[in-house]
C-alpha cells in the first residue's frame, strides 16, 4: 500500500466517523466538530453581520458546492458509470427482441451477461461511497457550525420547533414571504437549511458544467471524441 491509498483511507475512516459521530456523540462532540470552522468563517459572518445571514450561507454553499464537485471528478469515474448505463440499455433492447423471437438460447445467455453487469453496477455503487466520506469531511463541520452560530442569533438551535419566543432577523423567501432562518419548514427542519441546501444544488451544478463532470458532461465529451 502506498502513502496516497493509505491517506485516503484515513480521510474516509475520519468522513465517516464524523458522518455517525454528529448523530450519536451528543452536542459536545458537534461543538468540537464545528470549532475549525468557526476561527474561519466567524470573521466573515461578523463582517456580513446578522442582517445578511442568506449571504453567508449562499458563500458557504458556494465552497462546499465547489471542493464536492472536485473531489466527485476525482473519486469516481464516470466514463465507466456511462458505460454501464449504455450496456445495460442495450442489453435491455436485445432481451426484448430475444423473447418476441422466442430465442430461448439468446435469452438465457442475455441473463447471464445481465448478471456480469448487475454485479459490475453493484461495485460502482460501493465506489461512489468514497467520495460521500471525503466530503463529509467539510459538510459536517460546515453545518455544526450554522446550529452554532444561529444560536448565538436566536438564542435557539436551529433545529426542530420552539415553544419559547425567537427573536432575529427576518428574510424574505421567493413564494412565502418573510421568515426567519429557524422557523420550521417540516420534518424538523428549517428555512436556512432549505436554503443552504438549494443553493448548494444549483452552484454544484454550475461547478459539475465549468469542470466537466457528471454523467451529462461525460456523455458530451464521449460523443466529441
Amino acid at each position: 500500500m502506498n502513502w496516497k491509498d493509505l491517506i485516503g483511507k484515513i480521510l474516509l475512516v475520519l468522513g465517516f466517523a464524523l458522518l455517525f459521530g454528529v448523530m450519536i456523540g451528543g452536542q459536545g462532540f458537534r461543538d468540537l466538530v464545528a470549532m475549525p470552522v468557526d476561527l474561519i468563517f466567524r470573521p466573515l459572518a461578523n463582517v456580513l453581520t446578522e442582517n445578511n445571514l442568506h449571504i453567508l450561507l449562499l458563500i458557504l454553499s458556494l465552497v462546499t458546492g465547489l471542493i464536492t464537485t472536485i473531489i466527485q471528478k476525482y473519486t469516481i469515474d464516470w466514463g465507466s458509470m456511462k458505460e454501464s448505463q449504455e450496456r445495460m440499455k442495450k442489453l435491455q433492447s436485445e432481451f426484448r427482441a430475444a423473447q418476441l423471437a422466442g430465442d430461448k438460447k439468446r435469452i438465457e445467455k442475455l441473463n447471464e451477461e445481465s448478471r456480469k453487469l448487475m454485479q459490475d453496477s453493484a461495485s460502482m455503487q460501493m465506489q461512489q461511497l468514497k467520495p460521500m466520506g471525503y466530503i463529509s469531511i467539510i459538510t459536517i463541520p460546515i453545518i455544526m457550525w450554522l446550529y452554532i452560530y444561529l444560536k448565538d442569533i436566536y438564542g435557539v438551535f436551529g433545529f426542530g420547533t420552539f415553544t419559547d419566543v425567537v427573536n432575529g432577523p427576518l428574510f424574505i423567501f421567493p413564494f412565502v414571504g418573510e421568515r426567519m432562518m429557524v422557523d420550521p419548514l417540516f420534518w424538523g427542519l428549517q428555512w436556512w437549511f432549505l436554503w443552504y441546501l438549494v443553493c448548494s444544488i444549483f452552484l454544484g451544478q454550475v461547478f459539475s458544467k465549468l469542470l466537466n463532470t457528471g454523467m451529462s458532461t461525460t456523455s458530451v465529451s464521449t460523443n466529441k471524441d
